[in-house]
């Protein structure tokens, strides 16, 4: 549910008349206190903020949103709308999120209940299509899973490589002959390597994505 209105406090942490060499990691401390703070679903607003004063010309506004209100995108549009510089952009951009949420709603023609049901059809063809997909993907080089999943078990490690420019090139020029983004072929080909050490057809990779379609207000937009 979208509240048409959230008033949210601002308390007031003045580490001003603590000694100054301190001053940095008794704000640290204070910050990391509140990014590990849970938030109640069952309870708005689930946002928050917190202004830290290190002096009388130096603060630290701290803004903390829970995931189901934001998202990496939308952190964008909010960095977008708080420059360092004196410009402010226009009242309406405040209502980005907002409105991107509604356009995507009412992107087909006809009344919000008819584009509520072609959602709630294309989330029950998906579901049914997800049912026979394998749960995990045994890759060789794993070691023995749980039978259950441990609490924050997901964690793991990740591994940087840097391509060469002229196989950036050779894979840039492949993609366009082929009509599709460098993204799309790089992913075919990390999921060609997960065939060949498992042997599966059936691989599914998880990727983030936006899927706005407000192209007007996207962050590199609002930046004036």
């Amino acid at each position: 549910m979208v509240a048409a209105a959230v008033l949210l406090d601002l308390p007031l942490i003045d580490l001003s008349d603590k000694p100054e060499a301190g001053r940095e990691s008794s704000a640290k401390e204070i910050l990391q206190q509140e990014a590990r703070r849970p938030f109640d679903l069952s309870q708005g607003p689930l946002i928050r903020s917190i202004l830290v004063r290190l002096s009388e010309q130096e603060h630290i506004l701290l803004v903390t949103m829970h995931h189901i209100v934001t998202d990496g995108w939308s952190v964008g549009v909010f960095s977008a709308s708080c420059p360092r510089s004196t410009k402010r952009l226009p009242p309406a951009k405040h209502l980005i999120y907002l409105n991107c949420r509604s356009s995507i709603r009412t992107t087909r023609p006809g009344s919000v209940d008819r584009s509520r049901g072609s959602i709630r059809s294309q989330l029950s063809y998906w579901k049914k299509q997800f049912t026979t997909l394998p749960q995990a993907l045994e890759l060789p080089t794993d070691h023995p899973r749980p039978s259950v999943q441990a609490l924050r078990a997901f964690r793991g490690a990740h591994h940087t490589i840097c391509l060469s420019k002229q196989l950036t090139n050779n894979l840039k020029q492949l993609s366009q002959k082929q009509g599709v983004t460098l993204f799309m072929t790089l992913l075919a080909a990390y999921e060609t390597l997960l065939y060949r050490y498992t042997g599966e057809e059936d691989i599914v990779v998880g990727t983030p994505i936006a899927g706005r379609q407000c192209r007007d207000r996207e962050p590199d937009r609002l930046v004036h």
